[in-house]
């Protein structure tokens, strides 16, 4: 970190105003600092999925075991910790072990966290709801004759016309897509909404967020999710805006990304979406197993622009541990205890509709599921400000580590940001069986 040097009379006038002008960076407190560490957590989690399973102000956290589908569900406490004893057990998840995808969103009426479960081998999909006390609710029978060729599944608000969650499922292996509407009890319609078709290469990494503003009226236009694609290999992204169409509908204008870049960090271990005290829109972290650095980018809105933005790097943490197994982040940690007055909201089915999805904080959920191409169970991120899983590979003997980072977020249309804290879950390599837990100090706090 950079230190400020005092300014003195030795300068001149223009020097002096040139310096003022210069970004501070460096002002503020830096976003990591220890929150807590656990090193009792069971070894054989492959998938750690965070959301708003119930009335908590806190993100809960439903543990999964790819070879059994055995899950627990647990309440956090703020403080960087899970609630003992769990509040739930499935022994399976979704009444079978064969699980290839776990997507969470909003997809039935009740306002918390719902899951929609895809086997892959199968081609069977099922959508569930959450009661808000631990239990998830299936809202149909489910569909037995999906494409077995889809690697990510990523959900969002994509569709303007619908409050719950829309799905844009991808093929890396077709190098091909389709966004699919939701209505509360599963699919909406028989044909996709919108289809995509990719001429380079395939993506290893699809998140959404709310990456650039929606232009309107708030009133008018709800807030939609926009796309990032990675490429690990290359170290390009491409960030597709949603927009409302002349024609009232809504569309991911795949054709004109709002934003690129080829210089990205390359082979990025993880890639995690969520509001990092960045540019008021959803940030991007690369994390970086083999040398233990995280990356922070933002999107910069170009000026005179309401089309187009630039990849920022905004802060870069060395040092921490390397080859971590599971990168969850999620509202563990509010600065403010007050703050959790703002979480609770009428469900998505009230009178009227609220544009839950919106948002980015816990109740807002707009952040939603990125899934990784990669074998076995292919996690995601929630909705909510920043959830993604990853798995690196098949070995479960692996020890579990805690991070938590804590940044302010948007919380849902109504609210322009939230002193709310996003924070982030990992796990450690067979080799460390000691666990932490980072945390940071609010933003906005100044250097003493």
């Amino acid at each position: 970190m950079r230190g400020i040097e005092a300014l003195t009379m030795i300068e001149s006038s223009a020097a002096r105003a040139a310096r003022r002008a210069e970004p501070r960076f460096d002002v503020y407190e830096s976003n990591f600092g220890l929150l807590a560490s656990d090193a009792s957590w069971r070894n054989s989690w492959s998938a750690i999925i965070a959301g708003r399973f119930t009335s908590s102000p806190y993100s809960g956290l439903l543990f999964v075991e790819e070879s059994t589908a055995y899950a627990e569900l647990y309440d956090t406490d703020g403080q960087g910790r899970i609630l003992a004893p769990y509040r739930r057990n499935f022994a399976p998840l979704g009444e079978r072990t064969t699980w290839t995808h776990i997507v969470p969103g909003y997809f039935g009426p009740s306002g918390f966290t719902g899951l929609l479960l895809y086997d892959r081998t199968a081609g069977f999909g099922r959508f569930y709801d959450s009661n808000g006390e631990g239990d998830f609710i299936p809202l149909r029978d489910g569909y037995p004759d999906w494409r077995t060729s889809w690697t990510h599944i990523v959900a969002g608000r994509f569709v303007a016309s619908s409050p719950y969650s829309s799905l844009f499922f991808y093929s890396a292996i077709e190098n091909y897509g389709e966004i699919w509407a939701t209505d509360g009890n599963g699919l909406l319609g028989h044909s996709p909404y919108q289809t995509f078709f990719n001429d380079g290469s395939a993506f290893t990494h699809i998140l959404a967020g709310d990456f650039h503003w929606t232009p309107g009226y708030i009133l008018d236009v709800p807030i939609l999710s926009d796309l990032f694609f990675y490429d690990g290999v290359a170290g390009r992204g491409e960030m597709c805006r949603c927009d409302l169409l002349s024609s009232g509908d809504s569309a991911i204008l795949f054709d004109q990304p709002a934003a690129t870049s080829d210089s990205l960090p390359r082979q990025a271990t993880s890639v995690v979406a969520g509001n990092f005290g960045g540019l008021d829109n959803t940030d991007l972290a690369f994390y970086d197993g083999d040398s233990g650095t995280l990356s922070f980018y933002s999107f910069r809105d170009l000026s005179g622009s309401d089309t187009a933005a630039d990849f920022e790097l905004r802060e870069t943490q060395l040092g921490l541990r390397k080859n971590l197994h599971i990168i969850v982040p999620g509202n563990f940690w509010m600065s403010n205890p007050e703050d959790h007055w703002f979480n609770d909201g009428p469900p998505v089915s009230s009178s009227p509709r609220l544009t839950r999805i919106g948002g980015t904080g816990p109740a807002g959920f707009r952040i939603s599921c990125s899934t990784i191409g990669m074998p076995g169970l292919v996690n995601s991120t929630s909705m909510s400000p920043s959830r993604l899983l990853w798995k690196q590979s098949m070995d479960t003997s692996l020890h579990k580590v805690r991070m938590a980072m804590r940044c302010p977020f948007q919380l849902e249309a109504c609210f322009p940001e939230s002193p709310s804290p996003s924070m982030l879950v990992a796990t450690l390599a067979p080799t460390q069986s000691r666990s932490i837990a980072l945390g940071s100090l609010p933003t906005g706090r100044r250097k003493k």
